[in-house]
């Protein structure tokens, strides 16, 4: 096996006796290429066929991170701040804010890179209700989100 523009390199040292073999220990998002030769041992001797055609595949990250916690809503006459516990997975890019009025749906309105734990909602109105919820996203080049954290609930005065 090899990485995209690599050179070829064994995996496996020794002949297999069966058809599979699981590769483990790759990177997501690389691309690997893989050729597989007969082996005919008698003995101490051995006798190679041809490679096949290779064969690439690329591990892909489908695993969202786990969701951040504790979300708290604190409201003033202008803005309503939000903090959270971070997510406990390692892979978190960013944390997408999502808020609802009243009883609608909830829709983003920003993110934030995984290092703060704090957002500012300065879009508010005085008298209003709204829902707040915050998710993970993780690194990959197609991020995965988790699922959301508490609802948390408040009202501008």
């Amino acid at each position: 096996a090899a990485g995209a523009d690599g050179a070829l390199q064994p995996v496996k040292t020794e002949p297999l006796t069966g058809i599979t073999y699981v590769d483990t220990g790759l990177e997501n998002e690389t691309t690997y290429r893989y050729v597989v030769r007969a082996v005919r041992k008698e003995g101490e001797a051995a006798a190679y066929g041809e490679p096949s055609m290779v064969a690439t595949a690329t591990p892909v990250d489908r695993t969202p991170p786990e969701a951040p916690a504790n979300l708290l809503a604190i409201p003033s006459e202008t803005a309503v701040r939000l903090t959270w516990t971070a997510s406990a997975s390692t892979d978190v890019a960013t944390y997408a804010i999502y808020r609802a009025s009243g009883t609608g749906a909830f829709v983003r309105i920003g993110t934030t890179p995984a290092a703060n734990i704090v957002y500012t909602d300065r879009d508010v109105k005085r008298g209003e209700r709204y829902r707040y919820a915050v998710t993970a996203l993780d690194r990959a080049r197609t991020p995965k989100e988790s699922t959301r954290a508490n609802v948390a609930r408040v009202g501008v005065p």
